[in-house]
C-alpha cells in the first residue's frame, strides 16, 4: 500500500544544490505515498530508510511488483527502450502520477511503498544533450515518444520519471 513518509525539514546541502539546479522545486506530497521531487535523489529528502530493489550490475532493474496487482496487463512495449515492458518496474517514465497509479493496484500490495516523481518538461530541454527516455527505465505512458530526446517530441509537453521504494530497513 502507498504510505506517507517524513520529509526532512531542512534537506542536506547536496539536496539543496540539486533543488537549485532544477528550478528550486521543493519536494511535495501529491497524495498518500506519492511525492513530487525537484531532483532524482529522493532518498536524501526522507527520514525513513528506503529499500531499493534493483542491483546496479544486473539489468533489467525489476522491483518485484506481483502480476496479480497490475491493473492493466501487459503494458505496451516501448520500441525506444532497451528494456521490453511487461509490466511496470521500480523505475520508469509515465505521463502523469494518475496514469502511473492506474497501472498497478498499490492499495492491494501489502508492503509499505512510496513513489517519488520528477516532472520533466520539453520546454526546459536544450536542443543538444537533453533528457533521454531510455536512461530512466521503461516508458509506460500513452503519448508515443518517437525520438530518443524529449526535445524532439514536439507532441509531448511533459513526462514524469518515477521510482518506487519500499519503506523499511534499507541500506542507510
Amino acid at each position: 500500500m502507498l504510505t506517507d513518509i517524513t520529509l526532512f525539514n531542512r534537506p542536506d546541502p547536496v539536496s539543496q544544490v540539486l533543488r537549485m539546479i532544477n528550478g528550486g522545486v521543493r519536494t511535495k506530497r501529491l497524495q498518500r505515498g506519492v511525492y513530487q521531487c525537484g531532483h532524482w535523489n529522493f532518498e536524501r529528502e526522507v527520514a525513513e530508510p528506503l529499500v531499493e530493489f534493483w542491483k546496479h550490475d544486473e539489468p533489467p532493474f525489476y522491483l518485484d511488483l506481483p502480476q496479480q496487482f497490475h491493473k492493466k496487463w501487459p503494458v505496451r512495449p516501448n520500441e525506444n527502450s532497451w528494456e521490453q515492458v511487461d509490466g511496470i518496474s521500480e523505475c520508469g517514465v509515465c505521463d502523469s502520477p494518475d496514469q502511473l497509479l492506474s497501472l498497478y493496484d498499490f492499495d492491494a500490495d501489502p508492503r509499505n511503498l512510496v513513489i517519488s516523481m520528477v516532472e520533466v518538461r520539453r520546454e526546459n530541454q536544450p536542443s543538444e544533450g537533453g533528457w533521454r527516455y531510455h536512461k530512466w527505465g521503461s516508458y509506460v505512458g500513452d503519448q508515443d515518444p518517437r525520438h530518443e530526446y524529449l526535445f524532439y517530441d514536439k507532441h509531448i509537453e511533459r513526462v514524469f520519471t518515477f521510482h518506487i521504494y519500499q519503506i523499511g530497513a534499507g541500506n542507510r
